[in-house]
């Protein structure tokens, strides 16, 4: 078991942050750590208590620096630093960040993992976006769904239909009416008034950031429809369905 504990950031760490970024060689094309890039980052537009420090004995180990704002129909966390000197720190500060982030009420949570020996493992299930090193980790497909699928698009071409998208733990039904595009979590299947549309939130999140093409995910069975004779029509819906550029953020280390 690790003795390494994460905590909320207080004043007195400061120094020990510091002498920790000066001790600790960095791998990869980074600026400096410094005391005035740490406080540039503490005072980051939407941070507020999100900044986490890993600690062992007395000794800093790692921190993790957390910023929310809220973009279009989303709310979104972005981990804006995060440092360690090992990956298995590196873990417990993204699962801090995770948990404050959810408590937020975040939908989706970007970072640009640390160059570090077995920090793959740690983002495997997270989705690399346009951006280079970037990733990005939805906590609820729901307000995705419905801020994708509330176009002129859908509207015009999926008129009076309704789909139920499973998604790992998540249901959520889709009903496209003259009022709009609904949309409404369920808690169980409505097998019989809905075409069912299943696949993994990961699969689903590499298709809206052009990852993934839907007809090539159907054809290797990451995607399952029921109800319809012909899945044509769902994957149509899928493919119309992207994250533009405006939803890349810059979280670099090369500024």
């Amino acid at each position: 078991m690790s003795d390494v504990v994460v905590r909320n950031y207080t004043e007195d760490d400061l120094e020990g942050i510091i002498n920790s970024y000066t001790l600790t060689p960095m791998k990869g094309p980074f600026f400096e750590r410094n005391e005035s890039f740490l406080i540039h980052f503490m005072r980051y537009p939407g941070v507020e208590d999100g900044i986490f420090i890993a600690q062992r004995n007395r000794e800093i180990e790692g921190i993790a620096i957390v910023s929310i704002s809220d973009k279009e129909d989303l709310r979104e966390g972005k981990i804006i630093e995060l440092w360690s000197r090992s990956a298995s720190t590196v873990d417990l500060l993204v699962q801090k960040s995770l948990q404050y982030c959810s408590s937020k009420g975040v939908d989706r949570v970007q970072v640009k993992p640390p160059v570090l020996e077995g920090i793959d493992r740690i983002f495997d299930d997270w989705i690399k976006m346009c951006h280079p090193n970037v990733m990005a980790k939805p906590l609820s497909v729901l307000p995705i769904i419905k801020a994708l699928l509330d176009t002129d698009f859908v509207k015009s071409h999926y008129m009076r239909k309704s789909f139920a998208f499973i998604l790992d733990e998540e249901i959520i039904r889709v009903q496209v009416t003259a009022d709009g595009v609904l949309t409404t979590e369920l808690d169980r299947v409505q097998r019989n008034s809905d075409v069912l549309v299943e696949m993994s939130s990961k699969t689903f999140l590499e298709i809206v950031f052009g990852w993934t093409n839907p007809y090539m995910a159907y054809v290797a069975r990451r995607i399952r429809v029921q109800g319809l004779q012909n899945a044509h029509m769902i994957l149509k819906l899928l493919h119309s369905v992207r994250i533009g550029a405006a939803w890349n953020v810059a979280i670099v280390d090369d500024m």
